[in-house]
């Protein structure tokens, strides 16, 4: 039988921190995420891939190439201001 421990801790969420911690996300704020952009203007991603680059080429559009870490992997995301 196993030993009690005195103070039972959610080791899955401390792993998730300190992942975190290596993440490469953009600074500041207002940075969105493609899935959360598609959302909000309510298109598809075709139609939002070709309105982004548009507005990247007129320099209208910040564009952050990062990852993140979910479940235990490193994911890459980009995210994207509009300035």
């Amino acid at each position: 039988m196993c030993a009690k421990r005195s103070q039972p801790t959610n080791w899955a969420s401390l792993l998730q921190q300190e992942l975190n911690k290596n993440a490469r996300t953009p600074p500041g704020t207002g940075w969105l995420t493609r899935d959360e952009l598609k959302a909000t203007w309510k298109v598809g991603f075709h139609k939002l891939y070709t309105v982004l680059n548009k507005l990247i080429a007129q320099n209208k559009v910040e564009k952050f190439e990062g990852f993140v870490y979910t479940n235990g992997k490193s994911c890459t995301r980009t995210w994207y201001r509009i300035k």
